[in-house]
């Protein structure tokens, strides 16, 4: 239900939980079950908003990068209100400790499968397949689709209907106060200026990959330094995937042995390396979209370099296709990549978000050598022919090498206090009853 900010500041609710989107909306209908008192703060409006989006404004160092305000949704529901709704479960060798990047997850694959059916009916995923090997390197793999669910309407009548969810909008949180090593209050500000605080047992950080950083950041620095164990870890590590088109092919999908896809009405196939292949060449993971396009108006650049052979395959063969090339890449954990302080600020006179962000040698070769290894077994086996993107054959990323709105890092999760922000149960390291959700969490991506 809605409660007044008079109302729920002279309250004291078992649960608080900060940001309503899909970490915190998430928790919060879980949590409902319990039977407990929960409050749910949102810093937007029910509906977006102009004025509301422009508290996300912030600075960008380094590579270029899309505007902040633009990169996510201060809303309830939050950038669930703009997905794209591919979903695909992290591959059980991404948990684990490379000795060439500094990786190390508090928890296996085997932590999470008690929670996959769960995920898959709160996104409303379609069924889970198999990958495909089809290589000694290469293997196709499937995305499972959501509808997409938008979480503010698929479940603001619900938390509205709850008797133990208090929902409090247009409330910015800026402070969390300590006592000792508990968490007693959260402080902001209304809407119109006037400070706030609310009382709690436990208290929930889950406002995004960029977010989690600035909030934690600005009260660490009110508190002296001492909410978080490792003052100098918090807002590091911080991670995107790099998205680009990075590529043509023409291929006989049959030889090859890919089984064809449509995804949201589009024609479009994955294939990824394989973990001995990364291993191997010590590469980041990465994933290679094909979509399927006109071969009629296909780039004369590639079909030139084509033999006789396949040029006649190409027009005459119903298996045989063309393809534009997209990828979507890891990236290394970095300490220089990083959430930090902004000197400007906000409407309430809070420091903006600054983000320091540059992409290097390993990022590109993670996209480039599986792309150039997929060609030569094209080439060896009659299967078809890549082309490079231009840039990409000469070591530079592609022009369109930005990002795919995927922040995570900057409250990683580790085993040691020294490396992490929080421990594998997401608790804030050397508190009692603070707890951060959201892919802030990830040592990598």
């Amino acid at each position: 239900m809605y409660i007044s900010h008079k109302q729920a500041e002279s309250s004291n609710f078992e649960f608080v939980i900060i940001g309503s989107g899909v970490a915190g909306i998430s928790l919060a209908i879980e949590l409902e079950k319990l039977n407990k008192k929960i409050l749910l703060i949102e810093a937007g409006e029910k509906e977006f908003s102009e004025n509301s989006q422009d508290f996300y404004k912030g600075t960008v160092l380094g590579d270029k990068y899309y505007n902040l305000k633009d990169a996510r949704l201060r809303m309830f529901g939050g950038s669930s209100n703009h997905w794209a709704g591919w979903c695909k479960s992290l591959d059980d060798y991404d948990f684990n400790n490379k000795n060439y990047i500094n990786n190390k997850w508090a928890i296996d694959s085997t932590d999470l499968v008690k929670f996959e059916k769960k995920t898959e009916k709160i996104l409303e995923l379609d069924k889970k397949k198999k990958d495909i090997n089809l290589s000694e390197n290469f293997k196709q793999v499937f995305f499972q689709n959501s509808p997409p669910v938008n979480f503010n309407t698929k479940y603001l009548k619900k938390i509205i209907e709850s008797k133990n969810i208090f929902l409090l909008l247009d409330t910015t949180i800026y402070n969390f106060q300590l006592n000792q090593n508990t968490i007693i209050s959260a402080e902001g500000f209304f809407k119109d200026k006037t400070k706030c605080s609310f009382n709690g047992k436990n208290f929930f950080l889950c406002c995004g990959g960029i977010e989690n950083s600035r909030i934690l950041l600005y009260s660490n620095k009110l508190n002296n330094n001492n909410l978080v164990f490792n003052n100098k870890i918090l807002g590091t590590h911080w991670m995107e995937h790099p998205h680009g088109w990075v590529g043509m092919a023409i291929m006989d999908t049959k030889k090859l042995g890919l089984k064809e896809i449509t995804y949201k009405n589009q024609d479009v196939s994955f294939i990824a390396p394989r973990k001995s292949f990364l291993d191997k060449n010590k590469l980041l993971n990465s994933c290679f979209r094909f979509f399927k396009v006109d071969k009629n108006n296909f780039k004369k650049k590639l079909l030139l370099s084509l033999p006789s052979y396949y040029l006649k395959s190409l027009f005459q063969k119903h298996t045989f296709h063309a393809y534009r090339i997209y990828c979507a890449s890891e990236q290394l954990p970095s300490i220089n990549n990083k959430i930090s302080l902004s000197n400007k600020t906000d409407q309430f006179s809070l420091p903006r978000a600054q983000l320091e962000w540059r992409k290097n040698q390993l990022d590109l070769k993670t996209i480039k050598e599986p792309l150039v290894s997929l060609g030569k077994y094209f080439v060896d086996n009659n299967i078809g022919r890549i082309q490079l993107n231009d840039k990409l054959a000469k070591n530079e990323f592609p022009n369109s090498d930005l990002g795919g709105y995927h922040h995570m890092g900057g409250t990683r999760m580790a085993i040691d206090p020294n490396k992490g922000v929080v421990d594998k149960n997401l608790k804030v390291f050397g508190k009692k009853n603070f707890f951060i959700l959201g892919s802030s969490v990830f040592p990598s991506g």
